[in-house]
């Protein structure tokens, strides 16, 4: 298997919209993509024109997540 490009780098935050907040505020990101069903937030944020789509993935759940392996933190190549 050859990797070509890491594509996004998906993060459990306790706040999505802050979260995007602050990287849109301190590092010139865009929200590009924003959805909620049921109890899981989800947003996805980029440098405005960046040319290879890499993005930033903020993870919202209202739910319980466990402290098992396999959450949703994970990178996306």
């Amino acid at each position: 298997m050859k990797i070509e490009s890491l594509n996004h780098i998906a993060m459990l935050v306790k706040n999505a919209a802050a979260s995007a907040g602050f990287y849109e505020r301190y590092a010139g990101m865009n929200t590009i993509h924003a959805r909620q069903e049921n109890d899981l937030h989800v947003r996805w944020i980029q440098v405005p024109a960046q040319k290879d789509g890499f993005m930033l993935v903020l993870i919202e759940t209202l739910g319980q997540l466990s402290d098992e392996p396999g959450n949703m933190d994970h990178l996306g190549f």
